[in-house]
């Protein structure tokens, strides 16, 4: 899919004019000017568009986006491509001051999921006027699939209490959980309750209040409030049931999506236990308790942020290197991708990536010397050095690659960049250092 739309981009964008000195599009009626364009040429009117600081945002919902895989739908495609060229259009003939443009698509049927293309204007400038090639232009095309913890948590805690009204505990537990967890050890509060379900009946779970915050871009936390009903079973045991017949409970669920598809990391309780057995109102959980003042809170279902050249580059990077890893035959004979992650920390100015590459067990990789590792990290390095190099980026303090299955860490400031480029020094004399 990713072929298929950058070839069609690739095409359309040749037809973009570059060359009035007036602006077509004034900075004034920016996000309205995307809205008209898309309407009037391609008649597609269900997009929003906003600015935050000098990236631009356009939101689609598209129906069946995703169908058996996680590629696009042919209808899907071809509003996207659209797009595509007009944002491209618009911010290359505005006198506003864009560096970057975000296309984000989702759809009501698989919520928190998002389909996200970036593209940095800058490139699309170097391309037209010939100063890199097709191939590179593609590969600066950031295409990317991305979890919404608030909207994805959201719609899930939904789900967990009208599950809660038919499930047992086991169900429960399995459906929403890591199969490691040990909630009585978490939550004893969230565990008791949930092993008194199989003797009520009649159960009512009803979402009163949910309110939502974006801690990270992968992390968020939501307030819930419920108003809950049931009564006892005739052949319970049980003298006394923890939670009241009708009772308004209160839970702060903290989200992960690195844990997806379970992406309840905890449920935490706004009552304690006390040495009677009984309930205990102690109100927001101690854990987070800087967010205990809910009227503050301003949802952030967006997550929308100014994104800058160096967080671009580091997803990109890291999008070079699963492709190299995924793409190239001779390395797939050899290695198997589980996992690489980019990132660009703002605070120490380096760039960080986690490679996590095995070594297969295949006839071809049983002759790898121990060092294996090393030739992972070189083309890592060479992927990562290539495209600071090209961008000219000159505002960061070093790069870090650490390699997961050796616990191998390597660090590499400006000076032993260039040596390295030089072929002043090697990948094993850097290891070394």
């Amino acid at each position: 899919m990713r072929k298929y739309l950058l070839i069609s981009l690739l095409l359309s964008i040749l037809f973009i004019h570059t060359g009035c000195e007036i602006p077509t599009y004034k900075k004034e009626n920016l996000e309205q000017s995307v809205i008209d364009v898309c309407k009037k040429e391609y008649n597609i009117s269900d997009i929003s568009v906003s600015k935050t600081g000098k990236t631009l945002y356009i939101y689609l919902k598209l129906d069946n986006i995703f169908l058996d895989s996680l590629d696009p739908s042919a209808e899907s495609r071809r509003k996207l491509e659209d797009i595509l060229l007009t944002t491209s259009r618009v911010c290359m003939s505005t006198n506003a001051e864009i560096d970057f443009y975000k296309i984000v698509a989702s759809d009501d049927k698989n919520p928190g999921l998002q389909f996200i293309i970036t593209r940095y204007i800058q490139d699309l400038t170097r391309f037209i006027l010939g100063d890199i090639s097709r191939g590179e232009f593609s590969l600066r095309l950031d295409i990317n699939f991305e979890f919404n913890p608030i909207l994805m948590g959201s719609s899930l805690i939904k789900y967990f209490f009208e599950d809660l009204k038919k499930e047992n505990v086991s169900s429960i537990m399995k459906k929403y959980f890591p199969n490691n967890v040990n909630l009585s050890n978490v939550s004893p509060i969230i565990y008791s309750m949930l092993s008194e379900l199989s003797f009520r009946k009649e159960r009512k779970f009803e979402i009163i209040e949910l309110k939502s915050r974006r801690l990270t871009e992968q992390k968020a936390i939501i307030y819930c409030k419920t108003h809950e009903i049931y009564t006892k079973t005739g052949n319970t045991l049980l003298k006394d049931f923890l939670f009241p017949e009708d009772f308004y409970n209160e839970y702060l669920f903290i989200i992960n999506i690195a844990n997806y598809p379970k992406v309840i990391e905890k449920i935490l309780s706004f009552y304690t236990i006390n040495t009677q057995g009984k309930l205990d109102y102690i109100g927001f959980p101690k854990e987070f308790s800087q967010y205990s003042e809910l009227n503050k809170w301003e949802e952030d279902l967006l997550g929308e942020v100014d994104l800058s050249l160096n967080e671009f580059l580091a997803k990109q990077i890291e999008h070079r290197i699963l492709t190299e890893f995924k793409q190239n035959k001779k390395l797939i004979s050899f290695y198997s991708v589980k996992s690489v992650t980019g990132e660009f920390n703002q605070e120490k100015e380096i760039f960080k990536f986690n490679i996590d590459i095995i070594k297969n067990n295949s006839p071809e990789a049983m002759n790898l010397l121990d060092n294996y590792y090393l030739d992972i990290l070189k083309s890592t390095i060479e992927i990562a050095t290539y495209v600071i190099r090209r961008y000219e980026i000159k505002n960061f303090k070093g790069i870090e690659f650490y390699y997961k299955p050796k616990d191998k860490k390597i660090y590499l400031t400006p000076d032993l960049i260039e040596n390295y480029k030089k072929k002043k020094i090697t990948v094993k004399e850097i290891d070394k250092a």
